[in-house]
């Protein structure tokens, strides 16, 4: 290895399971790779991927550990790039951690500074897709029943029930705050719940459209309306979710009056 050698970090929020799966199940691969892509994954195995301009990357499968760690050859079939097939070696390794997994990309053998900056770009790019595709799948059978309990978490007057609801889609130290709010803790924001609805006992939340997932957050957009169906508020949140389904955070913005 040479101090040459482009390195990569992202942490994905998935175990690693789910992001092995995209780096060696040949229809999860061109799910970040592209529709054009392929992989075999298996030592001597082939790996292509095609980009849009027409140039295709290919290499050979050098290692597999499963759920651990990839290693593949890393060239091109067009030898105007000046990387000819196998020339260059790309090693992706995978390491849980609280969050999720930690994955690094080292490729070695770029000849030159031109070609460590081009790949760093592509290498940016692809390592985000697996991100997204990773974390999508992760939370896509978890975040419809973290959302049921975040929502009746804030239309339940009783606080013990509060709790429960809490307890399953808040983190002991998960922090809220918006414009009226800043609490730290389950505890606390069952308090704050319980007098917005002692302030407003006619009203409720609810969300105005599906939640969209990114990278381990959440967007929601919601409405407080009153018991008659009039609104009384709108706005939008984001929420960071811990790896096992608890928001670790979430920030509100509210929508101008009569927006």
């Amino acid at each position: 290895m040479s101090d040459a050698d482009l390195v990569l970090h992202v942490p994905i929020a998935a175990s690693p399971r789910t992001v092995f799966g995209f780096l060696s199940d040949p229809h999860k691969f061109q799910k970040w790779m592209g529709d054009q892509s392929a992989i075999s994954p298996v030592r001597g195995g082939g790996i292509s991927v095609a980009y849009p301009n027409g140039d295709t990357a290919v290499g050979k499968i050098e290692e597999v550990v499963p759920n651990e760690k990839i290693v593949f050859t890393w060239g091109y079939e067009n030898s105007a790039h000046g990387l000819m097939p196998g020339a260059t070696r790309v090693t992706i390794t995978l390491q849980e951690v609280p969050e999720g997994t930690l994955v690094s990309l080292r490729h070695e053998g770029l000849p030159t500074q031109e070609t460590r900056r081009n790949h760093l770009i592509g290498w940016r790019y692809y390592l985000a897709l697996l991100s997204s595709t990773s974390s999508d799948e992760h939370f896509a059978s978890i975040l419809p029943a973290v959302m049921k309990a975040y929502l009746g978490a804030w239309n339940e007057s009783n606080p013990e029930q509060r709790d429960k609801y809490l307890a399953e889609c808040w983190s002991d130290s998960g922090v809220y705050r918006d414009r009226f709010t800043y609490v730290e803790g389950r505890g606390p924001l069952n308090e704050t719940i319980g007098m917005a609805l002692m302030m407003q006992p006619d009203s409720h939340l609810e969300f105005r459209r599906a939640p969209q997932l990114s990278h381990g957050h959440v967007c929601f957009a919601w409405a407080v309306k009153h018991s008659s169906g009039s609104v009384m508020a709108t706005g939008t949140s984001f929420g960071q979710l811990s790896i096992n389904g608890q928001f670790l955070s979430v920030l509100g913005f509210w929508d101008p009056p009569n927006s």
